[in-house]
């Protein structure tokens, strides 16, 4: 189905992820560019950056 001229895509997530890998699992995230990818790996970082800093 075309779209209309202007309009947008809708969000294919509305909602908080969650993501659960076992040791030697890999996880790929794809989208098309300004999606968001990379802002749960800047998340993780954090995450698991030393305390005090």
């Amino acid at each position: 189905m075309p779209r209309r001229r202007g309009a947008t895509a809708p969000s294919l997530l509305s909602e908080p992820a969650t993501f659960d890998l076992a040791p030697g699992e890999v996880l790929a995230l794809v989208g098309v560019n300004g999606a968001g990818k990379s802002t749960p790996g800047a998340h993780l970082l954090r995450a698991l950056a030393p305390p005090g800093r």
